[in-house]
């Protein structure tokens, strides 16, 4: 069994995986020339090499991405009855559901305010701070990420509210309502968080009419793609305080672009689509590899299988 790496993870781990039985073959992507062949392989464990690799006489029949998004996987791949695609599902679960939290206390906790003070030596309190106790968090998505953050937003006593395709129930949520419910939701919602994959369906969900319905003073998280917000009418809302905070990982634009107003907004918390990586992240993503590629060779169902129909 022969399998291509585009990524290189340490010694160890390759010499676990190739104690499966595995000829592993391993060439840098950012170092891959045009019309590098992938004949003579059985799998492929890449991010984006796509536009270097030349499928002629392919012999494929997994590729193992090391990202979660999916958009990026030309359609002739997408559409090959021969060829199973896997993702990264387990990997930025845990991080992101713990950035969630942050997010809410910075902005419950009205931390940029104190950081601007201790940067001025400034003493002044600020009695308007929140505590997540009984606030209404309403998840956009109740896939793994949104369930990591809401069985750490539990102990919290928070009530956690989620909506997916059909509304089927979620043990670490509440209550769960289908998406189609969204308008009803959102002018009920503390907290409202986007952890949603990008999809013709999703596409400026939260637009000029779904933002205005999410009440004056909440707060709004997008960890999920940034085509979920229609930036623009987020930008006018914030011009009027419509909100107390919104922390953005992601966004229409990457890099978001420099002239971008949600750089200087105070109500804004800007991190560089980062919320992914902790210390775990590569074990757990080189544990999703292993775990698959012993699948593969048992012709066992693998995990985190796409469905490109779905567009995740």
């Amino acid at each position: 069994m022969r399998g291509l790496f585009t990524f290189c993870y340490s010694d160890e781990q390759m010499q676990k995986l190739e104690a499966l039985g595995i000829e592993i073959t391993y060439l840098s992507e950012e170092s891959l020339t045009v019309g590098t062949s992938v004949a003579g392989y059985d799998f492929l464990v890449c991010f984006n090499p796509f536009d270097r690799l030349d499928f002629t006489d392919c012999q494929l029949k997994w590729i193992h991405l090391v990202s979660k998004g999916v958009g990026h996987v030309p359609r002739f791949l997408q559409e090959d009855p021969d060829i199973v695609i896997t993702n990264n599902v387990n990997g930025p679960s845990v991080p992101i559901g713990e950035l969630i939290i942050c997010y809410i206390l910075e902005i419950f906790k009205s931390s940029k305010l104190f950081y601007r003070q201790q940067e001025q030596k400034l003493w002044k309190s600020n009695p308007d701070i929140l505590e997540i106790t009984g606030k209404k968090i309403c998840f956009l998505g109740t896939g793994l990420i949104a369930r990591e953050a809401a069985a750490r937003l539990r102990p919290w006593n928070a009530i956690l509210i989620g909506l997916n395709t059909s509304g089927h129930e979620v043990p670490e949520f509440d209550n769960v309502m289908p998406i189609s419910d969204l308008k009803k939701v959102l002018p009920w919602a503390d907290v409202v968080i986007s952890a949603l994959p990008a999809t013709p369906e999703t596409f400026h969900l939260l637009n000029a009419e779904t933002l205005r319905l999410i009440p004056q003073g909440a707060t709004l998280i997008n960890i999920s793609r940034g085509s979920v917000i229609e930036e623009n009418a987020l930008c006018e809302l914030l011009e009027e305080e419509h909100f107390r905070g919104v922390a953005l990982d992601v966004f229409e634009t990457e890099p978001l672009p420099t002239d971008s107003p949600l750089w200087s907004n105070d109500r804004v918390i800007v991190t560089p689509h980062n919320a992914l990586y902790s210390d775990w992240y590569g074990q757990r993503v080189f544990d999703g590899i292993y775990e698959n590629a012993g699948r593969f060779l048992a012709g066992d169902e693998l995990c985190g299988v796409v469905d490109f129909k779905k567009g995740y």
